[in-house]
């Protein structure tokens, strides 16, 4: 998939959460989340504060293996376009 608008908007508020979450300010949308002192606690803080803001479901599998903003807003892009695929 591209980076379609909504990619991007979802990118921006995930690379805010992430900087709430680590603590800093110096989050971009590649910053890797455990690469900037992330650990599983924080992650589970995470993917609460995602699922709060966005409504998106995100196990700590999925932020394993999309570990920036970048990626999981990618990520999770894709998993939505498969559901509306599949019916």
């Amino acid at each position: 998939m591209g980076t379609d608008v909504e990619t991007v908007e979802l990118a921006r508020t995930l690379t805010r959460l992430w900087a709430e979450v680590l603590g800093t300010e110096d989050v971009t949308a590649d910053s890797n989340f455990f690469a900037f002192g992330g650990d599983s606690a924080l992650g589970v803080e995470l993917t609460f504060l995602i699922a709060s803001e966005t409504g998106e479901s995100v196990s700590m599998r999925l932020l394993a293996d999309a570990p920036t903003p970048a990626g999981l807003a990618a990520a999770l892009r894709e998993r939505a376009a498969k559901r509306v695929e599949s019916g």
